[in-house]
């Protein structure tokens, strides 16, 4: 069995590439192990063990850095792996989530800044400062 022969640490060091169709190729195997594993191959626990041998290989943690591809099918094929097989929802928030979050926070500090530069400004032209 392909699994036993170590394929999904390959191709989860595969996906380490920059070439998008290796990526996309690569993450296809990727899902389809999973999708075998999801059916067919369980522990005591009813967890699916393919999916948890790529998460200890770092399988995981590449997807989720493949979500900031500049390709749009590798980050949605990224994604439809995270959704499908790890429990994105209990971490509590999407990328997308994070980055407009981020956006607003940003946007906030960057008009309390001016703010606080302008009552500078205006207490130094007063003397004040």
């Amino acid at each position: 069995m392909l699994v036993e022969r170590q394929a999904l640490k390959a191709l989860s060091s595969c996906l380490n590439f920059s070439e998008s169709k290796v990526l996309i190729v690569c993450m296809e195997g990727v899902g389809n192990i999973l999708k075998a594993g999801d059916k067919d191959f369980r522990n005591a626990n009813n967890e699916n063990i393919f999916a948890l041998e790529f998460e200890v290989c770092g399988g995981v943690d590449m997807l989720e850095q493949l979500q900031l591809h500049q390709n749009n099918k590798v980050y949605e094929t990224a994604l439809k792996i995270l959704e499908a097989y790890y429990s994105t929802d209990a971490e509590g928030d999407n990328l997308m989530d994070v980055i407009n979050s981020q956006e607003v926070n940003f946007q906030f500090w960057m008009y309390l800044c001016f703010k606080l530069n302008s009552i500078q400004l205006i207490m130094g032209f007063w003397g004040f400062g």
